[in-house]
């Protein structure tokens, strides 16, 4: 089969995140927007030279097989080789109109087995296995690893995010106008702060 085509292949469908947590162990995600089912989600033990599919359990009321259902995986953190997380994005084509669903899936086993909880949705983003970030319009914020959820701050930009610990974080924001600017927080993604950047 043509590895292009071929949906049991990394190089099919839309990559969305790859993560390794050492130099051997490494997660691959994408989605391929409902041609293929089940959940796009692959892992590397030998520094990306082989590949093999992890099957995520589908969430309460998901039919990975049902043709009006295109799910993908995107975000995928890893914060040692046992330990790691990934979301799950769902757009669920039964009804009128396309009905968005996030969950969050949790390992503590290198993936043997995962825990599941949902999500607000967006980006997601851990510095630890506690302390991570939902990160969209809406910027939600969880200190207990997923379980529950805060929201931080509503903001009418988009950003690329990155976070040192769970108060300093930083973002590369355009604004709806298609204006850049660098942001920086100290509090969680509470309140931003544009800064003036000086290139030498």
């Amino acid at each position: 089969l043509d590895p292009l085509q071929d949906a049991s292949s990394i190089q099919s469908c839309q990559k969305t995140g790859l993560v390794f947590a050492d130099s051997q162990a490494g997660w691959l995600s994408g989605d391929c927007g409902g041609v293929a089912p089940g959940a796009f989600f692959y892992q590397s033990l030998d520094g990306g030279v082989s590949w093999t599919a992890i099957e995520l359990p589908a969430p309460e009321g998901i039919d990975f097989d049902d043709p009006g259902m295109a799910c993908g995986t995107i975000s995928p953190q890893r914060f040692n080789v046992e330990e790691g997380k990934v979301a799950l994005h769902c757009l669920d084509y039964s009804g009128d109109n396309p009905l968005e669903r996030f969950y969050l899936y949790s390992t503590a086993d290198a993936g043997q087995s995962w825990s599941l909880a949902p999500y607000p949705g967006g980006d997601l983003l851990f510095v630890d296995a506690q302390n991570g970030w939902a990160l969209g319009a809406t910027i939600y914020q969880t200190a207990d690893g997923g379980e529950t959820w805060q929201e931080s701050n509503r903001v009418t930009w988009k950003g690329q995010f990155s976070f040192i610990n769970s108060q300093e974080g930083w973002a590369v924001a355009k604004s709806e106008a298609g204006e850049y600017g660098l942001v920086a927080s100290k509090n969680g993604g509470a309140r931003w702060t544009l800064l003036e950047p000086v290139v030498h």
